[in-house]
């Protein structure tokens, strides 16, 4: 078997017992040349093969984050076209195909742990991708506390939440602008001022 790199001979390889070969070469091939192989039995050459043409391997899929614990399903965006294979703590749990959009929702057997490593790579014609940047799954935050002894007319709320988080306060499960933004107290404390008075 010889193997022909931009019709340039780069080397010879046997045919195994099962009819696979290999061949290791001295250069890595760059994207646009043409590979071909011949094969002789008894000292009289093949024809060469179909052409194959190196191509470049697509990028890496991109994983959404943050993924929390609990979460069924990973998404994220992958080349139009491509098979998706994800992997959790380095185990497929399975595969998907990039859509139009390029989005990508993986389902998931099993809910995702804290602390799991979620990759993924993805296939485009036959070529695998190298593997995404790893995300961590992270623990669920916590819902925050508010002071109990609300008076209709008060203009600020207070509470207890996690040191540094941004905490959204609703009136009548509504959120407006102005109450989105929190001032922190003390460290693990906050108050919320109201646009208007609460009611109730």
């Amino acid at each position: 078997m010889t193997v022909f790199v931009d019709h340039a001979a780069v080397g010879n390889a046997a045919v195994a017992a099962d009819g696979h070969w290999s061949l290791a070469l001295g250069v890595a091939l760059s994207i646009g040349q043409i590979v071909e192989a011949t094969q002789a039995i008894g000292g009289v050459a093949s024809i060469p093969s179909a052409p194959a043409t190196v191509i470049a391997p697509p990028p890496a899929p991109v994983i959404n984050g943050p993924v929390v614990a609990g979460s069924t399903s990973v998404s994220g965006a992958g080349t139009t076209g491509a098979s998706v294979t994800v992997f959790v703590d380095g185990v497929a749990v399975g595969s998907v195909a990039g859509r139009s959009e390029r989005n990508l929702d993986a389902a998931l057997a099993v809910p995702l742990s804290s602390g799991q490593v979620i990759q993924a790579s993805q296939t485009f014609g036959g070529v695998v991708s190298a593997p995404s940047e790893a995300v961590t799954v992270i623990s669920p935050t916590p819902p925050p506390t508010v002071h109990a002894g609300l008076v209709a007319g008060d203009t600020t709320i207070m509470g207890t939440g996690l040191n540094g988080a941004s905490v959204e306060v609703f009136v009548d499960s509504q959120v407006h602008p102005a109450r989105r933004r929190s001032i922190p107290t003390s460290p693990g404390a906050f108050r919320s001022r109201l646009s208007s008075p609460a009611r109730w």
